[in-house]
């Protein structure tokens, strides 16, 4: 099926000024086809061996001597992981490692058929249903640092762990200070004086911000302006002598936004360019002295739609089959039974 949806870099953005080699990042159709037809040299491979997106993996099946196996292993895509299997060989031990701690269910799949090879710290942190199953049957050989890595796991089965087989003494508090998950802040709520106030400020969970609102005195501002969660932003908006320009100007919240729009003498825009809500972007296209253009390079919004092109695409189809209608054989037969001429059909 023919793909409709293409895209174009916009009008105003200089592709002089940008570091191609940050478009092996995107997942964008138009920065692929930039790269493999206009600037290959310029192609990152270890960036693109993590890219899942359609246009990447295909991309790597044409160059296969090329890819990163460890960061493919990291790769969220059933094309990766068909890749790997069958290049099974080309993964050392540190690839396995990365494999170890990634949730897709086919590298999941691809790990339990290769339980000798697996990380137990990395995999310590993999929250996919069936890999906290291999993490319990590997407790026995867990040291305390495997223990540390199954602090940042977000499954609640993973962190029930811990008292379920009285290794409290083993969590790292620091990490669990800032995992998203429920369960961690029910732990976090049972053990206050083991909070880390700093990690707990990038917490988005709003039982993160209601702790951190109920001890004020604790917020760490530089990581609270950088924290995309509503409840975060309200602290900010009735603080904001506290902001972290910084932190916030890449805050992709549209409350973030809001603030940097009020507030544009404070905007650091090196860190605006990094920020992926389109209403940040249009800050960016008001002020293009002010663009650093390496950090924009990896800015999925520097292409949009090619919408004169899609329309050119959809007329070209419908002109085709208008052609094979008009042309279809028993048409013309018809039409010269009629006594018609060819000349005139």
């Amino acid at each position: 099926m023919l793909n409709y949806d293409v895209y174009k870099l916009c009008d105003w953005i200089r592709i002089g000024e940008l570091d191609l080699r940050r478009f092996s990042e995107s997942t964008n159709p138009e920065a692929m086809r930039l790269l493999k037809e206009e600037y290959p040299y310029f192609i990152e491979w270890d960036a693109l061996s993590e890219n899942a997106s359609p246009e990447a993996l295909t991309l790597l099946q044409d160059n296969i001597h090329l890819i990163k196996w460890g960061r493919l292993s990291e790769n969220r895509s059933i094309e990766a992981v068909e890749l790997i299997k069958q290049n099974i060989d080309k993964l050392n031990k540190y690839d396995w490692f990365r494999l170890s701690s990634n949730p897709y269910p086919e590298a999941v799949k691809l790990l339990k058929e290769h339980k000798e090879k697996m990380s137990l710290s990395e995999l310590a942190s993999n929250p996919n249903p069936e890999a906290v199953e291999l993490i319990q049957e590997n407790l026995h050989r867990f040291d305390k640092f495997d223990w540390g890595w199954l602090s940042t796991n977000t499954n609640p089965d993973a962190l029930k762990l811990f008292e379920e087989h009285n290794q409290m003494d083993k969590m790292n508090w620091g990490w669990l200070s800032s995992n998203p998950s429920s369960y961690a802040l029910h732990i976090l709520k049972e053990h206050p004086h083991h909070i880390w106030w700093d990690r707990l400020s990038e917490n988005p969970h709003p039982e993160a911000i209601k702790l951190l609102a109920e001890n004020f005195d604790k917020i760490d501002w530089n990581y609270l302006s950088s924290n995309p969660s509503a409840g975060a932003l309200k602290i900010l908006k009735e603080n904001k002598e506290e902001i972290h320009w910084c932190s916030l100007s890449q805050n992709p919240h549209p409350d973030a936004v809001k603030l940097l729009q009020e507030n544009r003498d404070n905007i650091r825009w090196c860190y605006l360019c990094k920020n992926k809500n389109p209403d940040a972007f249009d800050l960016l296209k008001q002020n293009p002295d002010k663009i650093h253009w390496r950090y924009l390079s990896s800015n999925p919004n520097i292409f949009e739609r090619d919408y004169i092109k899609m329309s050119e695409m959809r007329t070209r189809i419908l002109l085709e089959d208008l052609m094979k209608n008009v042309l279809q054989p028993r048409r013309i037969i018809r039409f010269l039974e009629l006594g018609g001429d060819m000349d005139d059909y």
